[in-house]
């Protein structure tokens, strides 16, 4: 019967398919023992190594396992504003970030040089670096740290500054002396400008060009700074001296724990 023959053909179709199935249901588990059963990961990790921190908010629990494994717990700032640079990190992210951690004081002006928040996006752009006293003496003097502007100065930045001091001085230092009120300028401000001029050579300040103006303006900054912080006042006190323990023990007993290692300590220097 034509039904009793098609039953047939479905039945042998099937175990056709089931023998298919079943094979390629084997070649995947054989696969599968040569594939990690974690997907790919830029980077090793056995497990979360700062699982015995996981009652505490991430940031925090990061910045805690950071002192007590002796860890970096973020890249570096140069690593940041380098991803800043090239738009892995977007300027508009970057911004309402700040916005948001500074809150209502972001609008709040910082002296002359804006607003807080500017003066905080500046800093996060720019790599401020400290160095020892010598140090600096020893960048001012040998490298062109007060000659050419910094290779991440924005060429209209440049320009703008260096045409803003060409104009001030023009206006009001021209020929050494100042053409300004007497109150305009701090004496120490003017003493500074004219002792500039005369060692860039104010006779020829007519013929000053772009080589000239760079550096003047650069060590004109440095210098108007270096005189706003000494004549800024300190009001912070001096770091108090670090107690010993033997001062306290001495204080507390009469008894000098010094003494104790002293002849140890002069044997050993011999």
């Amino acid at each position: 019967m034509p039904e009793i023959a098609a039953l047939k053909r479905t039945v042998v179709a099937a175990k056709h398919l089931d023998s298919k199935t079943d094979q390629l249901r084997h070649l995947i588990e054989h696969a599968a023992h040569l594939l990690p059963s974690q997907g790919p990961l830029t980077v090793f990790v056995h497990h979360n190594t700062i699982h015995h921190f996981e009652d505490m908010p991430f940031a925090d629990a990061v910045e805690h396992a950071s002192h007590v494994y002796g860890c970096q717990p973020y890249l570096s700032e140069d690593r940041y504003r380098q991803e800043l640079a090239r738009g892995r990190i977007r300027q508009e992210d970057l911004d309402a970030v700040l916005q948001n951690d500074l809150g209502d004081p972001a609008d709040d002006l910082v002296g002359l040089l804006g607003t807080r928040f500017h003066l905080r996006l500046a800093m996060l752009r720019h790599s401020l670096r400290s160095a020892p006293s010598a140090e600096l003496r020893w960048v001012v003097a040998e490298t062109d740290a007060l000659r050419t502007f910094r290779d991440d100065m924005p060429e209209e930045h440049r320009q703008r500054m260096t045409e803003m001091t060409r104009r001030w001085i023009m206006r009001d230092f021209r020929n050494g002396r100042t053409h300004a009120p007497a109150s305009s300028h701090p004496p120490q401000l003017q003493s500074t400008v004219a002792e500039l001029l005369d060692g860039f050579g104010v006779e020829n300040i007519e013929q000053w060009g772009d080589a000239d103006w760079e550096p003047f303006s650069l060590q004109l900054l440095w210098r108007a700074c270096y005189v706003g912080v000494q004549s800024a006042h300190r009001n912070a006190k001096p770091p108090a001296r670090p107690e010993r323990h033997r001062d306290v023990l001495l204080a507390a007993t009469g008894h000098d724990s010094d003494e104790l290692v002293n002849d140890v300590l002069l044997t050993a220097a011999r």
